[in-house]
């Protein structure tokens, strides 16, 4: 803790800030996970209308990532813009499920909305991040979102679980009462937004951006960053059916997931202070198999006692996964651009690429469901089962650009 307090201390306001902005924006990220992708199921019960949501979802990524910063430099404006854009439809984009009605066009404005908000976010992030925090500083810096992050993971699902089952007490959907909270969870980050230092984007252009998607040596990094976007839409998605279909009832997901929360925060604390960099890295290729090898077992054990194996021996994999993939992603990032302020071009470049992997993903959870006329469980099995082999094959295309590039 001393350390931790002395490193802290270290960092100027301005990326202090960028950690709360972290903080604050993890506690969506913990209802969203889980939580709210089982709320869009339970409405009608329909895989169709969870793919609609994360089409939707992932769309608004291309939206507000893209065309926000590519705008931001072309008209040479600074970046705070984003931030303030960002919250105010953050907030905006629970009015209608909170307080308006409840049918699934509701739910689909608060996916674009949010989702637009999200990406515009990580534009603006991503760039203070990648222009100003030192590399002494980003090891430090990735550690302390995910213990804070960790830390809140043991109090957001606790308190979702708490309103669901309180509300549904009273007959009241407890889901609402959340999408309530969170508008007024968003208005702190207005505060900070003062403290981070203007940054006007250097001015790209169209064919700068689209340059390095076609670029040979740029390869290994394309198809790394496009398994990633792939992966990430998988995994969201499947786990949270998989909650719902296994356990049955939210209230029963919240506890589950409160549970592993709490051992998962103690899990990560631990790692974070004891494995360097380097060591974590080192470590590459064994937590790869074993992350593979879990999501092979519980594809072919879809059942609730699988659920909570799968859960438990992910605690030991998923903060090491995180770490690493954290630190390769901006040493990847490192390998696009010569220095300076040039990293903007292959930012928007790595965005395009991600939002390539999560359409993929929808259009094949799509096609075994409905083209194969599979059941919810077979689906959500073959899904983990295919996740394995392309989680594995994007480390393997990690393992061989560090070996012939050095990242």
């Amino acid at each position: 803790m001393k350390q931790f307090l002395y490193n802290y201390k270290q960092l100027t306001q301005e990326t202090k800030s960028l950690l709360y902005f972290n903080w604050i924006y993890s506690v969506w990220v913990l209802v969203w996970a889980v939580f709210v992708n089982v709320y869009v199921f339970s409405v009608n019960q329909s895989l169709f209308d969870s793919i609609v949501y994360n089409l939707v979802f992932f769309s608004g990524s291309f939206l507000g990532f893209w065309v926000s910063g590519f705008i931001i430099s072309h008209y040479k404006k600074d970046i705070k813009l984003l931030y303030i854009l960002a919250y105010s439809l953050f907030i905006v984009s629970f009015v209608p499920v909170a307080f308006v009605w409840k049918d699934m066009w509701a739910i689909y404005f608060m996916a674009l909305s949010y989702s637009l908000g999200n990406w515009i976010f990580w534009c603006a992030l991503h760039s203070h991040e990648l222009s100003s925090i030192p590399d002494s500083q980003r090891d430090f810096y990735s550690g302390s979102i995910g213990a804070g992050r960790n830390i809140l993971a043991i109090v957001v699902p606790v308190i979702v679980t708490l309103c669901i089952y309180i509300w549904n007490v009273f007959a009241f959907d407890g889901f609402r009462i959340v999408f309530a909270l969170l508008p007024c969870i968003y208005l702190w980050s207005f505060l900070f937004i003062k403290w981070v230092w203007s940054f006007i984007p250097p001015a790209i252009s169209l064919k700068s951006v689209m340059k390095i998607l076609y670029t040979k040596k740029l390869m290994y990094g394309n198809i790394f960053f496009l398994l990633d976007g792939f992966i990430l839409g998988c995994l969201v998605l499947a786990i949270a059916l998989a909650n719902i279909t296994l356990l049955t009832s939210e209230f029963q997901v919240g506890v589950f997931q409160s549970v592993i929360s709490c051992i998962s925060v103690f899990l990560l604390a631990y790692l974070w202070l004891k494995l360097k960099v380097e060591n974590r890295l080192k470590g590459h290729r064994f937590v790869t198999i074993l992350m593979c090898l879990n999501l092979l077992v519980f594809s072919l054990n879809f059942t609730p006692l699988g659920l909570i194996i799968f859960a438990l021996w992910e605690l030991l994999i998923a903060p090491m996964i995180k770490m690493i993939n954290r630190v390769f992603s901006m040493r990847l990032m490192d390998n696009w651009w010569s220095g300076g302020q040039d990293f903007f071009a292959p930012m928007l470049s790595r965005e395009v690429v991600l939002w390539f992997g999560r359409i993929l993903w929808l259009l094949f959870a799509y096609s075994l469901h409905y083209t194969l006329h599979l059941d919810i469980h077979t689906t959500l099995s073959l899904i983990f089962f295919t996740a394995a082999w392309v989680f594995w094959l994007q480390h393997l295309i990690l393992f061989l650009w560090n070996k012939y590039e050095k990242i």
